[in-house]
C-alpha cells in the first residue's frame, strides 16, 4: 500500500485493537477497488471515545468502525444513527459527512449475508432460532433474524434480565428470553434449525457452561461468529453430530464491504478477501 497525501483516512476503534484483522482486510478492498485509502488501528480507550469521535471530522478522516466495547457507547453519543443503527441500539461503522457524524451498523446486513451464503436457506427462517448472548452482537443478529421473517427467536444468557432487556428494546419482535443453561432453552433447542453463539466463549477455546446440543434436530445448523479459532469447541461438536457449521469470518468480510462501500461509494468483492484470510488464519 502506498500512502499518498491525497489517500482517504480510514480506520478502526478499539481496546484491544492490535488484534484486529480489518487493517489488512481494507487493504485488499483498497487494492481490489483501485480506490486510494489507508485504514488505521486507533487503540481508543472508553473514557476517550467522545473525544476521538468528535475530532474526526477536523483530522480529515472519512470514517472509522467501531469494535469492542465502543458499539453502544458511540450509539449514545453520535445524534445521527441510521435506521439499523437505531434499531439495533449499537453503532459499528461512522460515516463523516462533513461535520456531521453518520452512525451506521453494518453487522446485521453482513451476518445474514454470511448465514445465507453458508447455510442457506436450510428451514432457519420459517422455524425457531437460538441466539446465544444478549450484547452488541447479538442485538445485530436478532435485528438480522427479524428482518429476514424469522418466526421465533429464542435469546438464551447466563444474565436472563440482558436477554429480557435485548427483546424489549428490539420489540415488536418474535424474541423470547430464557436462562442459559435451563429447562426452557433445552426446550426451545428441540424445535431449533439454527443455533449463533455470540458470546466470547470459545475463543479460549472453552466450552459454553451448561450447553448441550443432544436436542438439536439433525437438519439444525450452528453458527459461531468467532472465527479464530476457525472451529470452536461448540462447532467441533455440532461437526461430531452431523450438523452443518459455519465460523463468522465472512460475516467479518461481509459487514467490512458494507462499510467500505459506505465510505468510499466502490463495493469491493468479497469471496477473494475471504479466501485470502482463510489462508492467512489456516481456515
Amino acid at each position: 500500500m502506498t500512502v499518498t497525501g491525497s489517500s482517504q483516512v480510514l480506520g478502526v476503534f478499539g481496546d484491544p485493537v492490535a488484534h484486529s484483522l480489518s487493517p489488512q482486510m481494507h487493504a485488499r478492498f483498497a487494492e481490489d477497488t483501485e480506490t486510494d485509502t489507508i485504514y488505521v488501528p486507533f487503540h481508543v480507550r472508553a473514557g476517550h471515545l467522545e473525544t476521538a469521535l468528535f475530532a474526526l471530522p477536523s483530522l480529515g478522516i472519512r470514517g472509522v468502525n467501531l469494535t469492542v466495547p465502543h458499539k453502544e457507547g458511540a450509539f449514545r453519543l453520535l445524534s445521527e444513527p441510521t435506521d439499523a443503527a437505531l434499531a439495533i441500539g449499537a453503532v459499528n461503522t461512522v460515516v463523516v459527512e462533513g461535520d456531521r457524524l453518520v452512525g451506521d451498523n453494518t453487522d446485521a446486513a453482513g451476518f445474514q449475508a454470511d448465514l445465507e451464503a453458508q447455510l442457506g436457506h436450510s428451514g432457519w427462517e420459517r422455524s425457531t432460532v437460538v441466539v446465544l448472548g444478549a450484547g452488541g452482537a447479538a442485538r445485530a443478529v436478532v435485528h438480522a433474524l427479524n428482518e429476514a421473517g424469522v418466526p421465533e427467536i429464542v435469546v438464551a444468557n447466563r444474565t436472563r434480565e440482558k436477554a429480557e432487556a435485548l427483546v424489549a428494546d428490539l420489540a415488536p419482535g418474535p424474541g423470547r428470553p430464557v436462562g442459559l443453561p435451563g429447562k426452557e432453552l433445552e426446550d426451545a433447542l428441540g424445535n431449533a434449525r439454527l443455533l449463533v453463539n455470540t458470546t466470547s466463549l470459545g475463543l479460549h477455546g472453552e466450552d459454553i457452561p451448561g450447553l448441550s446440543l443432544d436436542a438439536l434436530p439433525p437438519e439444525a445448523g450452528v453458527y459461531d461468529l468467532i472465527y479464530n479459532p476457525a472451529r470452536t469447541p461448540l462447532l467441533r461438536e455440532a461437526e461430531r453430530r452431523g450438523l452443518a457449521v459455519a465460523n463468522g469470518l465472512g460475516m467479518l468480510v461481509r459487514q467490512g464491504a458494507v462499510s467500505y462501500a459506505r465510505w468510499t461509494g466502490q463495493e469491493p468483492r468479497v469471496e477473494p478477501v475471504l479466501h485470502w484470510l482463510q489462508g492467512q488464519l489456516g481456515n
